[in-house]
């Protein structure tokens, strides 16, 4: 390809990327109800997989869980330890009599709603999050160093999982998993 017209080529794909991000258009689906629901019948099957695959589940010794904020866990690391116990296969023809292509999917879908139910929960409880209570007993002297530095810490991460949930869920994700918010609860319990 001519330099020049490969130049113009990458310009033109980099404003279209650029307009579609402006204009909203994003390339992971809306939340419809199917793709909901075929996400919570998913679940119930998957943890009946994880219960008979327990035992090699278990065996598994890498870090999940992000240090500071647990909800910033990215798809890719969500289903590392699926990978590394070699259960990656069987996993994904259980998800895929569910509608998922492969693992990276439902993961990804997993996050948007789970972090959608987090994040409206969060919106019926501001009051009881609000950490000034907290933040003035560390400051009133009646703790140790330790346990000062133990809430501080708290404070710390659940403020950075407030942000995150602030600026990472969408409203029309809260929307369309606000009629499911019962079902998830008990699903995540």
């Amino acid at each position: 390809m001519h330099p020049k017209l490969r130049t113009t080529t990458i310009a033109l794909l980099y404003f279209c990327l650029l307009g579609f991000q402006a204009a909203g258009v994003s390339a992971e689906p809306a939340l419809s109800e199917k793709l909901v629901r075929n996400w919570i019948d998913s679940q119930k099957a998957f943890a009946e997989w994880g219960d008979a695959h327990a035992e090699r589940l278990s065996a598994y010794q890498g870090n999940v869980v992000t240090e500071g904020n647990p909800l910033a866990i990215s798809a890719s690391e969500m289903v590392r330890p699926l990978k590394e116990t070699g259960l990656q296969s069987s996993a994904e023809q259980l998800l895929r009599r569910y509608g998922f292509n492969s693992l990276e999917e439902w993961a990804n879908l997993t996050l948007r709603i789970t972090q959608s139910a987090a994040a409206l929960q969060v919106d019926q409880q501001k009051e009881s999050l609000d950490s000034s209570k907290l933040e003035a007993l560390a400051a009133s002297g009646q703790l140790s160093q330790e346990q000062q530095e133990m809430v501080s810490r708290a404070i710390q991460q659940n403020q950075q999982m407030l942000d995150y949930l602030d600026n990472n869920v969408s409203e029309e994700d809260k929307a369309a998993i606000r009629p499911y918010l019962g079902d998830l609860q008990g699903l995540l319990e």
